[in-house]
């Protein structure tokens, strides 16, 4: 009998992000009669995956339960952690989700560790705001000491695999999603407006991410505002936690609109909300490719996105990139697909036909996990 490869996922933070939803939904597509698998993560915020995880028969493993010190201390630890959890599982494969450069110091870790494949997969354009200049010397050192441990360079776009592997070859890895669970479904729509307080004539649009400067949350609060000039019935809707919530409540009571602004916590089912939406509106800085779009455009939901997020491209859906210093524009689109009552198609088909379904993503996977 073959016996079964081991894989450990790593990814620094866990909640219920896009890296983590990449990870659940390659774990859910994966042939568990080849592959066992656990998660290794520095901190985390969120357990709600956890019974999942185990259901499928992986465990979770994090240095810092709840709790989020400062960065040099998460490094050290983490990597510790690391290399105590590599030398006693007997893995065949790592896969090390990272933002920066930080994430290769793991890929060294396992090959010292005897670990034969050792994936480092990127899913960011560039580093955070906070903590910049370690970061950006912990990113600089990491490219420039580890690129040689790794054995497999893939990331979720062009932009994302330039930033983190500059000319050494990568493979651009699409993240899928699971295409039918995305589907638009009428009912689902109306349970979750009726359950938001939302009726037919309420235009709803906003985002699933964290709360964080990067996301540029703030951008949407002075986008309802500029909807509600118009006359128009808006609410924004903002799922997620982050740094910037408090902010975000300022804000908009500053505005007199605390009442139309709706902020929910982290979901595992964020198909509920985004087929609650009538737009999705993402202004980050910048982005690598966010699983939040992939599952938009399945559930056919008309995307507005700042040219800093990476063009997706799939046909028959509304995919507009408008500048962040174009705030006109970004108005004006908005107010016309409120204006326009297009009917909301069903984009998982198209979805899926172009590559970004999470059982096409992870066969590719397992064609690395599977070479040892």
């Amino acid at each position: 009998m073959t016996r079964m490869k081991k894989i450990l996922f790593y990814s620094e933070g866990w909640g219920l992000g896009g890296i983590e939803r990449f990870i659940m939904n390659t774990i859910e597509s994966m042939d568990l009669t080849r592959y066992q698998f656990d998660i290794f993560c520095t901190h985390d915020w969120d357990s709600s995956y956890d019974e999942v995880i185990e259901d499928f028969g992986g465990h979770r493993y994090t240095v810092f339960p709840r709790s989020k010190p400062n960065l040099f201390t998460r490094l050290l630890a983490s990597t510790s952690a690391w290399k105590r959890q590599l030398k006693c599982g007997s893995y065949d494969a790592v896969h090390i989700n990272t933002m920066n450069g930080m994430g290769l110091v793991y890929a060294h870790i396992a090959k010292s560790c005897g670990v034969p494949i050792r994936i480092v997969h990127s899913h960011n354009s560039k580093y955070g705001s906070s903590h910049l200049p370690f970061k950006r010397l912990a990113h600089s050192l990491g490219k420039t000491l580890y690129q040689s441990d790794v054995t497999d360079r893939i990331a979720c776009s062009i932009d994302a695999g330039t930033y983190l592997f500059g000319k050494l070859p990568f493979s651009v890895i699409r993240n899928g999603t699971n295409t039918d669970r995305f589907r638009f479904d009428s009912d689902i729509r109306n349970q979750t407006r009726k359950k938001l307080n939302l009726d037919d004539t309420h235009f709803l649009f906003g985002s699933i991410g964290r709360l964080t400067s990067e996301k540029n949350p703030l951008f949407q609060i002075r986008l309802l505002s500029a909807m509600k000039e118009k006359g128009v019935p808006a609410k924004l809707l903002l799922i997620g936690v982050g740094p910037l919530k408090k902010a975000i409540e300022h804000t908009a009571a500053e505005l007199n609109l605390s009442s139309d602004v709706i902020l929910k916590d982290t979901t595992t089912r964020p198909e509920y909300y985004l087929n609650a939406l009538d737009a999705l509106t993402m202004p980050s800085f910048y982005e690598g490719l966010p699983m939040t779009i992939i599952e938009a455009f399945s559930c056919g939901l008309p995307c507005i996105l700042s040219d800093g997020i990476p063009t997706i491209g799939v046909p028959l859906t509304y995919e507009k990139h408008i500048s962040l210093a174009d705030a006109p524009a970004w108005k004006d689109t908005l107010y016309n697909l409120y204006r326009s009552h297009d009917k909301r198609l069903n984009g998982s088909h198209f979805v899926k036909n172009a590559g970004y379904s999470s059982a096409t993503t992870t066969h590719i996977l397992e064609q690395l996990y599977s070479r040892s």
